[in-house]
C-alpha cells in the first residue's frame, strides 16, 4: 500500500493514508475538509460550541490553511487565554475530537490570537506564548515536530511569532490572507 493515497468522495472531502499520533491519540487516514464551510467542519464548530463550558469563557479562533484558497489538511484552533487548571483537559478535549472526526485539529492556546491578516494590514509583527496538550507529535511528515515545547505546568510551552517564514514568502508573492474567523 502507498504511504499516500488520495481520493475523493462524494462529499469532496479527501482522504489521505497518513498515520499520526499525537499523546495518546492515534489515526491512520485523515480528511482534509478543504474550506470552513465543509460539513464536518461545521459539526465539529458546532460540537465546539455545545461544549463551550470547557472553554472557561475564551474566545476560540479558526485560522490558517482552512480559511485560504487551497485544500487544507487540518483545522488550525487558536484558544486565547493563560494558563488555568483546565487548560490541559481543554486542549486534549479539541485534539480528541478531531482525532474522532479524522480531521486534524492543531489545538493551541496562545497567549493572544496573532493574526497573519492582521500582521499583513498593519506590518506588526506579534509574538506570543503557545500552549498545547502534549508534545509527542509522530507523523510520516513531522516525526516529533514539537520538540521545541518545553515543559510548562501541565502542559507545554513555546514562543511564537507572526509571521512565520512561509507567511512572509506569501506576502512578498502578492497573496492576501483571510481573517480569523471567531467561533467563540
Amino acid at each position: 500500500m502507498s504511504d499516500y493515497i488520495r481520493l475523493e468522495n462524494e462529499h469532496h472531502n479527501y482522504w489521505a493514508y497518513s498515520p499520526a499520533t499525537w499523546g495518546p491519540y492515534y489515526n491512520e487516514t485523515w480528511c482534509s475538509p478543504g474550506g470552513i464551510n465543509n460539513a464536518k467542519v461545521q459539526l465539529i464548530i458546532g460540537t465546539i460550541r455545545q461544549n463551550a463550558h470547557l472553554f472557561e469563557g475564551r474566545p476560540v479562533f479558526i485560522g490558517g490553511g482552512l480559511l485560504q484558497p487551497w485544500h487544507s489538511w487540518d483545522i488550525d484552533l487558536y484558544i486565547e487565554g493563560g494558563w488555568t487548571a483546565g487548560s490541559k483537559q481543554m486542549l486534549e478535549w479539541c485534539v480528541n475530537l478531531g482525532f474522532q472526526h479524522q480531521i486534524f485539529i492543531d489545538a493551541k492556546l496562545v497567549s493572544k490570537f496573532a493574526d497573519v491578516r492582521v500582521w499583513q494590514d498593519t506590518r506588526k509583527v506579534e509574538t506570543f506564548t503557545t500552549l498545547v496538550f502534549s508534545n509527542k507529535f509522530k507523523s510520516k511528515t513531522g516525526i516529533n515536530s514539537l520538540k521545541q515545547y518545553t515543559p510548562y505546568r501541565d502542559v507545554f510551552a513555546t514562543q511564537q511569532t507572526i509571521p512565520f517564514e512561509k507567511n512572509v514568502t506569501m506576502d512578498e508573492l502578492g497573496f492576501v490572507y483571510e481573517y480569523g474567523v471567531q467561533i467563540l
